[in-house]
């Protein structure tokens, strides 16, 4: 089964604390690993950045957005527990919880539009599937795609000669001691 992107995690935490208890985030996300039917090829797939597995940031970013939205309180660092407010929501019974349902609670409202500079932004969050590392992973990828194609078309562009300084250069910078431009 494919890891469940984290709004669709949102929901199935809640449930899990809708006893009042206090959970720490690892029993959270094992226990939602099993409920999610993952294996341990899906729980080892990591971030692009390779520093984290993917689930757990995922439910890490699933339990920010609630307590932003005042449905779960973190009392310490790892630590979680539902609050009244997520008990009323859990009674309301709904079908999902995501973005755009956070959008009817005013600290959640407040959290997002502390760093916003458009609604157009804020629109594309709201539907996007991955959480802000995974973004930030795609992005830098992205750049350095870029710039490794931008490097290869400046060096097959230029000269002979200017290729061989790029090389000396490099070679140098690596301690591997200084050469000559023979221009050939």
């Amino acid at each position: 089964m494919p890891i469940p992107d984290f709004q669709s995690i949102m929901l199935p935490l809640l449930k899990l604390l809708k006893n009042k208890e206090y959970y720490a985030l690892s029993d959270v996300a094992n226990k939602l690993a099993q409920d999610f039917n993952l294996n341990d090829s899906d729980l080892s797939e990591l971030l692009p950045s390779g520093k984290q597995p993917k689930f757990r940031n995922r439910v890490g970013w699933a339990r920010t957005y609630l307590k932003k939205a005042g449905l779960l309180e973190q009392p310490a660092r790892g630590i979680m527990k539902i609050t009244d407010k997520g008990l009323d929501v859990l009674e309301e019974n709904p079908k999902k919880i995501n973005i755009n349902f956070l959008q009817e609670f005013p600290e959640f409202i407040e959290f997002r539009t502390i760093n916003k500079d458009s609604a157009k932004l804020e629109e594309e969050e709201i539907d996007r599937e991955e959480t802000p590392d995974e973004l930030i992973d795609k992005g830098y990828n992205l750049i350095k795609a870029d710039l490794g194609q931008e490097i290869l078309h400046k060096l097959k562009d230029n000269t002979p000669a200017f290729f061989e300084k790029v090389v000396l250069d490099l070679l140098s910078s690596m301690g591997y001691g200084e050469g000559e431009v023979t221009g050939h």
